[in-house]
């Protein structure tokens, strides 16, 4: 059962690439923003990871919830069936972000994130998100348009 719902998620994400690219834009502004010193959110103070091409960055079904900004290098975003089919997502790059919606909803991740080249990246870390209070606006800022994504991405009844 929790494969088939992580199936579709992953479909419901190939079927909303545009509207989550718009959002995960979004995103992209607040941590560059960050980035080049036009504003400076405590929170987002990031630690810095290394990865070698053909890392493995996010696995399915993992339970581990950071975020990242890719700082330099690209990354394809995968999923793959019990036969090892590879179904390619995306190819993300620099100031694309990776892995925010299980920071804020929770769950396992719904596809694989391997390394195209030599990569560094910037972690928005769970446990350093989920205690920040909601009145700061750069959490204001990254839950709403993480909610937008999430609901684009969720089916309505």
């Amino acid at each position: 059962m929790f494969g088939a719902a992580a199936s579709y998620l992953g479909q419901v994400l190939l079927q909303n690439s545009q509207t989550l690219r718009v959002i995960a834009g979004l995103i992209i502004i607040v941590f560059s923003l960050q980035l080049i010193g036009v504003v400076n959110i405590d929170f987002l103070n990031f630690e810095k990871k290394v990865y070698t091409k053909g890392a493995l960055i996010i696995r399915e079904g993992s339970v581990q919830r950071d975020a990242y900004l890719i700082e330099k290098g690209r990354v394809q975003v995968f999923r793959q069936d019990e036969n090892g089919n590879k179904a390619v997502i995306a190819v993300c790059g620099k100031q694309e972000v990776i892995g925010e919606m299980t920071l804020l909803k929770g769950g396992s991740r719904c596809a694989n994130v391997v390394a195209l080249e030599d990569c560094e990246l910037s972690v928005l870390s769970f446990n350093v998100f989920k205690d920040l209070p909601d009145s700061d606006p750069g959490v204001r800022i990254l839950r709403k348009i993480m909610d937008e994504r999430i609901k684009s991405a969720t089916p309505s009844a």
